[in-house]
């Protein structure tokens, strides 16, 4: 708008210019023409009064005609001479040859000089015995076309001068339009809080507008995220403790070893707090209630510190704790036991806890999975109070850390990997986009295993920036065979590193994807924990015509306190916040404030892991932009779907 309103104001200045310039100089022409005219017609009378003047002293001889003519013609032009006696016939006249004239042709046309003839008359004796016209033409237009072009020059030089000065105005009013228009839209992108107040009176109203439409963007904002945040905790959550249930528990193990990229293997620990119900008749409730409070913020602080951690409150006395990372259920156990021991023993001595601890591999159902918790809990209260018993992982990696480190590296520096295939589908059933998820062939000849078998190890060796810029050089690669658009993701670790950003810029320019083909996912946590490291990649990559989104998110939602300035394109709901809406009025309600959360800031919405028809349905009804998961692989899907559109939002 701006640079529209800066280039109307110099279309109008240029305009005038020119026009006040033209007129100035055309007026000027006419007037020379007018005095050129007039100084000829008082040259050809002063002519005819000298001719007259010499033939009267001659008693009118014309045979000296000649002579006369010939001191009295001009040097410049054509001199026309007639000499009528008493009768209409001319007595003599005389015309001296004209020199070629200089001016044009059109020029004589258009600026036409007619002086009127000089009249004198010729006397002998007193008596006038003829009369003599003396006329000049052609000089006169060389001598106004000369001018003409002069003033021309002349006009042009100030012009031009003027219009420098004009635009030197201009820019300098242009500059805060500029100014305000490039911050209003970084404030629509969300890499501003609020735009600078000019000093110009005519724009500080504009700006102040701008930034009380944020603030109540951001009032509203925050309003519906509290909002969101109370439906989620009562839809998932514990009143007492605020844990997450059992049923929420989970839909959330469920989703989270569901994942490509979620862990491999883990620990699961279960904290029994002993006879609850008698400790509620010998302490009272109030101390009880106490007790529960101390288990449950000891469990709680875990999540806090460890992604993808989850603690939940199973029943009464029971609250479990899920460590996405293997090897530390027998540390964990030991470490909540010796804390509760120190915590419960001010409440009173015959308080106390057990603690059950198991190892998983991701192959382990999670049925089996919390059996196996059940029985190490059920050891560890027969050893009595605080308790302990860990069950080792039923399955194990052979060849240690060290081999796998060697395969992983192997595996990228060979090529031996591979992008996944999985579409995410509108609601017509069309491919919005591909995700991608990258597998490595850890042995040659061998599997291409997902990011659940590998992507632990590659965190701890420090090889998941080169992984994740691997999978997006074939993301790159795949787009420029089919245009298909494609999702990559894109882990914490590689964020955190330096010159992640930078190598990612410089692929991409390299091999330039058609814009909005190439979508970066980045888990949710990141914009919690590390948000302006987030919103500087974006700022990075989304110019270069890569969305960016969020992934897994909704858990973590409403803890992200800048949402409207992260400057991203999507997000891409958690399979737990989305697993069952077709059944649960609070899922629904959920689900649905979280959409009207996240239209206004122009963002699409995306589901994940969805594997029943019907919760597909409903969340296409409650406003979603598409849905991946089981369902988007059902037979219903053909295998060569049409690519839905890139929308601009």
């Amino acid at each position: 708008m701006a640079a529209s309103l800066t280039r109307r104001v110099a279309f109008v200045c240029a305009a005038s210019v020119a026009l006040a310039v033209a007129a100035a100089w055309m007026l000027h022409v006419a007037a020379v023409r007018d005095r050129i005219e007039s100084d000829r017609q008082a040259t050809h009378q002063a002519a005819a009064e000298v001719l007259a003047a010499a033939l009267s002293a001659v008693g009118g001889d014309t045979r000296r005609l000649d002579a006369a003519l010939a001191a009295a013609a001009p040097a410049d032009g054509t001199l026309r001479v007639r000499l009528t006696r008493g009768d209409t016939a001319p007595a003599a006249e005389r015309n001296t040859p004209a020199r070629p004239a200089s001016a044009p042709a059109w020029w004589v046309r258009i600026w036409d000089i007619e002086p009127a003839a000089g009249v004198a008359a010729v006397r002998h004796d007193g008596v006038t015995v003829a009369t003599l016209e003396v006329a000049a033409t052609a000089a006169a237009h060389d001598a106004l076309w000369h001018t003409a072009r002069a003033m021309l020059a002349a006009s042009v030089a100030v012009a031009l001068a003027a219009l420098a000065l004009a635009g030197v105005v201009v820019w300098r009013l242009g500059r805060p339009w500029r100014q305000l228009h490039e911050q209003a839209t970084q404030l629509a992108l969300g890499q501003r809080v609020q735009v600078d107040v000019p000093a110009h009176p005519e724009l500080r109203a504009v700006a102040e507008s701008l930034n009380a439409a944020a603030q109540r963007t951001r009032a509203l904002f925050e309003a519906q995220a509290a909002q969101i945040d109370a439906l989620r905790r009562q839809a998932t959550c514990d009143a007492d403790t605020g844990l997450l249930h059992r049923a929420a528990f989970v839909e959330q193990v469920h989703a989270l070893l569901g994942r490509e990229d979620g862990p491999a293997s883990g620990s699961l620990v279960i904290v029994r707090l002993a006879d609850l119900a008698g400790l509620n008749r010998t302490l009272g409730r109030e101390s009880a209630d106490r007790a529960v409070r101390v288990v449950a913020e000891l469990v709680q602080a875990y999540p806090a510190r460890v992604g993808d951690c989850l603690a939940a409150r199973l029943n009464g006395a029971d609250f479990a704790l899920l460590l996405p990372a293997p090897g530390m259920a027998a540390e964990t156990a030991e470490s909540i036991a010796g804390a509760l021991a120190s915590a419960l023993a001010g409440i009173g001595r015959h308080v106390h806890v057990h603690v059950g601890a198991v190892e998983f591999a991701h192959t382990r159902a999670l049925g089996e999975l919390l059996a196996a918790a059940d029985l190490a809990l059920a050891r560890a209260e027969a050893d009595g109070p605080f308790g302990i018993h860990v069950v080792a992982a039923d399955s194990a990696r052979h060849g240690g850390e060290h081999h796998w480190f060697e395969a992983i590296s192997e595996a990228l520096a060979q090529r031996r990997v591979q992008l996944g295939a999985q579409p995410v589908l509108d609601a017509q059933r069309r491919v919005v986009h591909v995700e991608c998820p990258l597998r490595l062939q850890l042995r040659a000849g061998g599997p291409f295993e997902p990011a659940s078998h590998w992507l632990p190890l590659a965190q701890r060796s420090e090889r998941v920036p080169e992984a994740d810029l691997c999978a997006i050089t074939l993301a790159l690669e795949a787009i420029a065979g089919d245009a298909r658009p494609r999702a990559v993701h894109v882990g914490a670790a590689s964020l955190a590193d330096g010159g992640f950003a930078m190598r990612v810029q410089h692929r991409l320019r390299e091999r330039p994807p058609p814009a909005g083909r190439l979508w970066l996912d980045v888990p949710e946590r990141m914009a919690v924990e590390q948000f302006e490291l987030l919103q500087r990649f974006a700022q990075l990559v989304r110019p270069l015509g890569v969305r960016v989104g969020l992934a897994h998110a909704g858990l973590r939602l409403t803890r992200i306190e800048r949402l409207y300035e992260l400057g991203v394109d999507h997000v891409k709901l958690d399979a737990s916040l989305c697993a069952g809406v077709a059944s649960s009025e609070v899922a629904r309600h959920v689900v649905r404030a979280t959409v009207a959360l996240l239209r206004p800031l122009s963002l699409r919405v995306f589901a994940e892991g969805v594997a029943d028809a019907r919760d597909a349905a409903v969340l296409f009804d409650l406003g979603l932009d598409g849905v991946g998961g089981a369902w988007a692989h059902a037979p219903a899907a053909p295998a060569a779907a049409a690519v839905a559109a890139p929308s601009a939002g």
